[in-house]
């Protein structure tokens, strides 16, 4: 089971819902051949995009997260929503989320540490709740250097950018390259970026297109196929806090198809 961060030093660039709609399609592949299969994702982001739509609550209600668990608030157990059991969601939201264990963020609870060794706390939690059927992890970061960046960092066994044509969306792809080398000397697993992925481009707009020809030629192979174009739909899959699968219009079905092969690259690229 591999561990995947989904960064970007910038915020606004849409990792979550890359995050999230990967985190499905990771489901169901592996539910192909293995009918037990799950994904475990950890929001790190306390504005806690990810745990509103998945969660189906405000995240202000939840009383157990990540940065409890951590501070020996909360037990793993206590804190793990295994969400298609969650009684206050509907049927169809039960059966979208079906497989995914989410470990619940809010803006209440901060994530902090106070020692450099404490930094190795999450990656040791994670490898002791080690469900067999537990095929992924993946962790949502939030924007910036705070503790929960460094957590993350140190936690993941793979590290995925993920940008959009946003004002600074690139350089927060920059700037997260620069702290991962300066953090290997410290954290010797720590490795460069095993792939981008590039979301919200709308390729009939010039600057977009010549943004993502620019990522191309700089990242080479680090780019993984296909890019997420922008579409309306994924305002309204956020609004009905479902995954993009969950939906049936074809925009939902084009992106669907790519957050599949999305899915399918990073099972191949995080377990050679």
């Amino acid at each position: 089971m591999s561990t995947i961060a989904m960064a970007n030093l910038k915020g606004g660039v849409g990792k979550s819902t890359v995050m999230l709609n990967i985190a499905v399609a990771t489901v169901e592949i592996s539910r192909r051949t293995n009918p037990a299969a799950r994904v475990r994702v950890l929001d790190m982001d306390h504005q806690a995009f990810a745990t509103a739509v998945m969660s189906g609550r405000d995240p202000l209600e939840l009383k157990a997260t990540v940065a409890t668990m951590l501070a020996g608030l909360t037990t793993y157990a206590d804190t793990v929503l295994r969400l298609e059991d969650l009684p206050w969601l509907d049927e169809p939201a039960r059966a979208a989320w079906a497989g995914i264990d989410l470990l619940p963020s809010n803006s209440r609870h901060k994530l902090q540490v106070s020692t450099v060794t404490e930094y190795w706390n999450l990656r040791e939690l994670l490898g002791e709740e080690n469900d067999p059927d537990t095929v992924a992890t993946f962790l949502d970061c939030g924007y910036g250097r705070t503790d929960a960046f460094t957590l993350a960092m140190v936690a993941a066994d793979h590290v995925i950018g993920v940008t959009s044509a946003a004002e600074g969306g690139l350089r927060g792809l920059v700037d997260l390259r620069r702290e991962l080398a300066a953090m290997r000397p410290s954290f010797g697993h720590v490795n460069d970026l095993a792939g981008v992925i590039t979301t919200n481009f709308d390729l009939r707009n010039g600057p977009d297109r010549e943004i993502l020809e620019n990522l191309r030629r700089d990242l080479g192979e680090l780019i993984l196929q296909p890019m997420i174009p922008r579409r309306t739909v994924v305002e309204r899959a956020h609004g009905a806090q479902l995954p993009i699968a969950a939906l049936r219009e074809e925009s939902a079905r084009e992106l669907t198809s790519y957050f599949q092969q999305l899915a399918q690259h990073l099972i191949e690229r995080t377990t050679r």
